[in-house]
């Protein structure tokens, strides 16, 4: 049985959660962060998810700028967007 690649696979779901709100609204629940192996998607997700609780839909590229209060989560969010290039 061929090994799923963990890394290849979380650069799916950073693109996927990123753009697709329909998969992100069947996979949000059911997704723990600590899943995550890189930090950046991971903070990612939860401010996503944060997000995504109280409004039930997901913001769009302003609505996430307005949320990143640290320069850590700033940082996360660049290299999650550029993850979401490679992969386009």
């Amino acid at each position: 049985m061929a090994k799923i690649d963990l890394d290849h696979f979380e650069r799916v779901f950073a693109l996927k959660m990123l753009t697709d709100e329909e998969y992100f609204a069947t996979v949000v629940d059911a997704t723990d962060p600590a899943y995550f192996k890189d930090t950046a998607i991971k903070d990612v997700f939860v401010l996503l998810k944060d997000y995504f609780a109280t409004r039930n839909t997901l913001p769009n590229i302003t609505e996430v700028k307005n949320h990143l209060h640290t320069q850590e989560l700033k940082d996360s969010f660049k290299r999650v967007l550029k993850i979401g290039r490679a992969h386009v």
